[in-house]
């Protein structure tokens, strides 16, 4: 009977593996390869997620090289046949280069739908396209944070061969140091050769800003060939220079008709004042810098002209007028979710927040009001104060279950408990944006 259950266990084992690499040992990889290696094994690997994927710490390990265990790893990926999702994930601050064979070999896993490279670049100047296989089953493509250095292949080269008719998500967050002077919608012009391919399934779309006229005419183009996008962010960040920029630019050039069905959008308040009209939006995140974008009273004025209710609305400032919570709740009655993080020095008091300013939310359930300091000096958590504060807004607020009132504290909830899931665990997702924007 042992014998049964230890075969009918093995196969639902090895479905799923989650591996996360020790620079300190890095025999751990020779383990990691002889498991995928055996025979019996490959038929069954459906999703691969390597958790602080990096080739180094082989230096005092005769038997191994980092380009041998590249090598190997690759050649082991190569033979899963049933792989549907692959994720690595570099450390943060710690990219991995990898050489242009690599990226080329899982551009040949014909089962694959989702692939996930984080804080990964190319080691070599060679990305020539014949070097790429079409990726026809792949679903979803994110590429966070992958970096284009100086001498190095291009991830524009690659992009094209996993775009097709099919795919449903792409998500491309590309590091600033050369994008700004090369422009970051390059892997359009191969696209531009093909005027007849279209993509009826994207529903979701992540991208970088413009930073050039031709990437607002790469970034047009591409959502003309999108026409039942329902997610838009558009990369808006204080870490990439002068965000949002092009953005005015876009607005004048966009046509009014171009992705019809949005319903979720993220980026800039210039973005999402130029796409909320006459669109039915129902859940915006928005980032806002004083002196530099739309302010953030027209931007919400544009937004209550969604031809949908609001239900999910998320901002980040670093504007304390921006925090009068009249001015927001007020257009908004039917928010179940409002995330607001306000970061000035000094930061504002958590007491700032009038419980009386949200009442007019009767089916709010999850709220998150944070105050950060913009010279990145610590706030403190003043768990008994945020204890009391909670208290007050679930007084007020009938339906709210959740709140979160700092970045590192416990989440709260309406029968008086903690959770141990604090907010910076979940800030990325509650604010529906990548934590690199």
């Amino acid at each position: 009977m042992s014998r049964h259950l230890h075969d009918a266990a093995v196969p639902q084992l090895y479905q799923h593996i989650s591996f996360s690499i020790d620079k300190t040992k890095p025999r751990k990889w020779l383990s990691f390869l002889t498991t995928l290696s055996l025979p019996k094994y490959r038929g069954w690997v459906r999703d691969l997620i390597l958790v602080n994927f990096r080739v180094e710490g082989f230096d005092s390990m005769k038997e191994l090289t980092e380009e041998t265990v590249l090598s190997e790893f690759l050649q082991c990926i190569t033979q899963l046949p049933q792989l549907k999702s692959l994720s690595l994930c570099c450390p943060v601050r710690s990219a991995q280069q990898v050489p242009t064979k690599a990226i080329a070999a899982l551009s040949q896993l014909r089962s694959l739908e989702v692939l996930h490279l984080d804080d990964i670049s190319f080691s070599d100047e060679r990305a020539g396209s014949s070097q790429f296989s079409a990726m026809t089953a792949l679903k979803e493509l994110n590429l966070t944070s992958v970096r284009e250095c100086e001498g190095s292949g291009k991830w524009s080269t690659f992009i094209p061969y996993a775009l097709h008719r099919n795919i449903r998500s792409f998500k491309y967050y590309q590091k600033w140091e050369i994008a700004q002077r090369d422009g970051r919608y390059g892997f359009m012009e191969p696209l531009e050769a093909e005027p007849d391919l279209h993509f009826p399934e994207m529903r979701e779309l992540r991208l970088p800003q413009p930073v050039t006229v031709r990437d607002v005419d790469g970034l047009i183009e591409l959502l003309r060939r999108c026409p039942a996008l329902v997610e838009l962010g558009i990369e808006a960040s204080a870490k990439s220079g002068p965000w949002g920029t092009l953005i005015p630019e876009l607005g004048r050039r966009i046509p009014s008709n171009l992705v019809a069905q949005l319903q979720v959008i993220y980026g800039s308040t210039d973005l999402v004042a130029l796409l909320a009209p006459g669109r039915p939006i129902t859940k915006a995140s928005i980032r806002s810098r004083r002196g530099v974008d739309t302010p953030l009273s027209s931007c919400l004025e544009a937004l209550e002209l969604s031809t949908k209710e609001v239900t999910h609305l998320a901002i980040w400032t670093n504007n304390w007028r921006d925090a009068w919570l009249e001015e927001i709740t007020d257009p908004f009655p039917h928010l179940e979710t409002l995330a607001m993080c306000v970061r000035t020095h000094p930061p504002l008091a958590l007491n700032s927040w009038n419980t009386e300013d949200l009442a007019p939310l009767v089916r709010l359930q999850q709220l998150a009001l944070v105050t950060r300091d913009a010279q990145r000096k610590p706030v403190p958590t003043e768990s008994k104060l945020q204890r009391k504060t909670a208290k007050a807004f679930f007084e007020a607020i009938p339906t709210l279950q959740t709140a979160w009132l700092h970045f590192m504290s416990d989440e709260w909830k309406r029968d008086g408990t903690r959770s141990s899931e604090s907010l910076d665990g979940r800030v990325w997702d509650l604010w529906g944006i990548s934590g690199v924007w």
